[in-house]
């Protein structure tokens, strides 16, 4: 009789085993299921407008930085290479530009300008043909014509002359006059995504 029990108990035995491997291969598969990821985009370096109803759309990989101080400070960002020479240029009244400076800046229309130790102003400029287009003040009263920050995000630190200093993926939007002696020329409806870089002393 004992045997006899024996005998009924290892067709259970098995079914438990096949139980159990079924449940660790459904497991195995949902987890192969939630590990793909999507991937991020990277951040575009860009300057589109229009100049005088013609579209410009200036792309590149790397964009160039320049930062100063000295009593005030500034720091810009554009597209300089052979073809290309376009910039944005922030100027502030202080010694140093840092990431919550450009992020105070958000939604805000900023005057154009380009006087360093004047109240916070900014301004475009553009080679045209050999010849440098900027936005004076004179040409562009606030509020009409300004250029906006529409969001600020950390990119990288980056160590120079010993400094850390913090970069920043910046976008805006702005409406700008380009003049060049008495040449002025219209630049509304335009875009931007460039990296800015803080200035330290």
């Amino acid at each position: 009789m004992k045997k006899k029990n024996r005998i009924w108990i290892y067709p259970f035995i098995v079914m438990g085993f096949v139980l159990i491997l079924a449940n660790s291969c459904k497991k195995d598969d949902n987890n192969n299921a939630t590990s793909t990821s999507t991937p991020t985009p990277t951040n575009q370096l860009f300057i589109a407008f229009t100049l005088d109803g013609v579209s410009k759309n200036i792309t590149g990989a790397s964009n160039q930085i320049n930062t100063g101080g000295g009593g005030y400070a500034f720091t810009s960002s554009g597209f300089f290479d052979l073809a290309t020479d376009i910039s944005i240029n922030l100027s502030m009244p202080q010694d140093t530009v840092l990431g919550s400076d450009l992020q105070s800046l958000i939604g805000q229309k900023i005057p154009i300008g380009s006087c360093g130790g004047c109240p916070t102003n900014i301004n475009l400029q553009y080679d045209i043909s050999g010849n440098t287009y900027e936005s004076y003040d004179s040409n562009n009263p606030f509020p009409t014509n300004y250029i906006k920050f529409t969001s600020v995000t950390f990119n990288k630190s980056i160590t120079l002359f010993g400094q850390s200093l913090n970069q920043y993926y910046v976008t805006g939007v702005f409406n700008v006059k380009l003049s060049y002696g008495s040449d002025v020329k219209n630049a509304p409806d335009g875009t931007f995504g460039l990296i800015f870089q803080e200035v330290k002393n």
